[in-house]
């Protein structure tokens, strides 16, 4: 009986900590702006059609390809 005295407040203080801390973390990411899943998934889309439609971009790997075959030419 004794132990229940002491157990049951504690499972009640514990689980109100819990909630407390699950709702300031939920606030937290609010307020730091996360973005929904389906916003990511738009944004990964726009990106795709925008890439085919841009012509390709020249990456240093390809400068210094063009270099060396350059160099061998001469």
């Amino acid at each position: 009986m004794v132990v229940l005295l002491f157990a049951i407040p504690a499972v009640v203080i514990l689980g109100s900590l819990l909630l407390l801390a699950a709702s300031r973390r939920n606030e937290a990411m609010k307020v730091e702006g996360q973005l929904s899943r389906e916003t990511r998934q738009r944004d990964l889309e726009a990106q795709d059609i925008t890439s085919e439609s841009e012509p390709a971009t020249v990456t240093g790997r390809d400068i210094e390809k063009a270099a060396v075959l350059e160099r061998r030419r001469d």
